[in-house]
């Protein structure tokens, strides 16, 4: 193997972690945040179960749904 492919290797993303870089980079600049949380696969986010607080804070809802707790 030679060291390029080993780069290359190392340097391979799953989709969550793509799809993190990608948030990541996005948050940086608030314009670039609201295009990317305009532009997610909601299915890809509920079968992954990813946390996307700033989804809350953008779009004026609750970070979490309404729930009852038992007391």
């Amino acid at each position: 193997m030679t060291q390029e492919e080993l780069l290359d290797k190392l340097h391979t993303f799953t989709a969550v972690e793509h799809f993190y870089r990608e948030y990541y980079l996005a948050r940086q600049v608030p314009k670039t945040l609201r295009e990317f949380l305009d532009t997610m696969d909601s299915n890809f986010i509920e079968e992954h179960h990813l946390q996307i607080p700033d989804a809350a804070i953008v779009y004026n809802a609750a970070p979490y749904p309404e729930q009852t707790f038992l007391t």
